[in-house]
């Protein structure tokens, strides 16, 4: 690590080609603040993707990249400002501006401008895209505390320039309290599995429960199970949660086993909102396949909605087959809002379709003709693929009726039950023998 000490001309630049942030590089950036009166903001410059270049290419370009990218944040800089390269990827930039949102904004998007200019790595032209997050900065402040809000306003903001405010603030602070309960739910036992059944109207019969998670964690419950799953998400620790459903649902199994004359699905409501789509799916079959239960009985299936088809058909095809291939059935859920097309029940090989509640309730009322017209074309294809059908929210006779008369006999709602602790659940197979 190479360190250029201030002086009263000229800018600072701490280069740690190192993945550590050094305390030194921590007690530079306070003395400069703390010896002026004047305002800074810090901009914490993330470059999208870098790694992607040192696998395509090698660390060589990389490192040439890098070199010119400093060359230039050096050019920016004026007096008593300073940069400093965190890791391979992230630079930290202090500059003396006014502490306005817009100038601030305006001055990050100038850099962005010149740091996204094509670079000259040898025989090679290469362009690369960043996010920047600023913060304006108060005395007294530790460094830490600032890189945390830093990193947290990249981790939750879409655009290219993302500015920490008051606001943000707040929800850095209700973020981390969530994140502390949540960590508290998968760590104490306040998270349980609840049961809503699936039942074939034409029998009265049912053929399958979807396990539900609700929580008893004091600061949690008040929140609906949507609400739920969405801070989850919020806090990064949907793929904990999806694991903890799917063993937790898995230890009770066995229980309904004894119950059973026909063979009886559990379907598991997973969020894919995750990161490494591949590398969840693959733990998740790991966790069935290492279970012990009578397979003969008992069928496992992951419930996924839409909002997963991120990447090609091709890779999306290939997870499934995986999926397959292990014993587990998919489903999808939700089907009828945002991205749905038929076309997605013909390219994927899908063993059971969930039509959204919303359509369902619909079937009654001013815009009855065209749910019914959504609900008979979904039924025809399904019908013509092979496809179990179910209809989700079911809540009134005249629903029931009107999916009836199109043909579709299975139906999850509360005019037949609401979700079902483990042992309701036991008790209702144990009076359908």
């Amino acid at each position: 690590m190479t360190n250029k000490k201030p002086d009263n001309g000229n800018p600072t630049f701490i280069d740690s080609w190192s993945n550590h942030r050094q305390n030194v590089e921590n007690s530079i950036l306070e003395n400069i603040i703390s010896n002026h009166e004047t305002a800074y903001i810090l901009m914490l410059i993330d470059i999208s993707k870098f790694r992607l270049i040192n696998s395509c290419y090698d660390y060589k370009v990389g490192d040439q990249l890098l070199y010119q990218l400093n060359e230039r944040l050096m050019q920016t800089l004026e007096a008593k400002e300073m940069r400093v390269h965190l890791g391979a990827d992230q630079f930290l930039v202090l500059k003396n501006i006014e502490t306005n949102e817009e100038r601030a904004i305006n001055e990050a998007e100038k850099l962005a401008e010149i740091i996204e200019y094509p670079y000259d790595c040898g025989e090679l032209k290469l362009a690369i895209k960043v996010n920047i997050a600023v913060i304006p900065l108060k005395k007294p402040f530790l460094l830490a505390e600032q890189l945390k809000y830093l990193e947290f306003v990249l981790s939750q903001c879409n655009q290219k320039i993302a500015y920490f405010n008051e606001l943000t603030l707040k929800e850095y602070t209700y973020c981390c309290q969530m994140e502390k309960l949540v960590h508290r739910a998968l760590q104490d036992g306040s998270l349980y599995c609840v049961y809503q059944p699936q039942i074939n109207v034409r029998t009265n019969q049912v053929t399958a429960f979807e396990v539900l998670l609700r929580c008893n964690e004091p600061g949690l419950t008040p929140f609906t199970p949507d609400e739920f799953v969405n801070t989850v998400e919020k806090v990064g620790k949907i793929a904990e949660l999806n694991r903890y459903v799917l063993a937790r649902l898995l230890s009770e199994i066995n229980e309904f086993a004894g119950q059973l004359i026909f063979p009886l699905t559990f379907s598991v409501n997973l969020s894919l909102a995750t990161l490494d789509l591949k590398k969840d799916i693959e733990e998740l079959i790991k966790i069935v396949n290492l279970a012990n239960f009578d397979r003969n009985k008992i069928k496992i299936e992951f419930e996924i909605t839409e909002a997963c088809f991120t990447g090609s058909d091709e890779q999306f095809t290939d997870l499934i087959d995986q999926i397959h291939q292990s014993g587990i059935l998919v489903s999808l859920d939700d089907f009828g809002v945002k991205y749905s097309s038929l076309s997605r029940l013909i390219n994927f090989k899908f063993d059971k379709v969930k039509i959204d509640k919303s359509i369902v309730s619909n079937l009654v009322g001013n815009k009855s003709v065209i749910a019914k017209y959504l609900i008979k074309a979904v039924i025809d294809v399904a019908r013509e693929l092979n496809i179990t059908l179910v209809a989700e929210g079911v809540e009134t006779q005249a629903q029931l009726d009107a999916l009836l008369a199109m043909g579709c006999n299975l139906v999850q709602g509360y005019y037949y039950h609401q979700a079902l602790t483990k042992d309701e659940a036991i008790a209702l197979i144990h009076n359908q023998k």
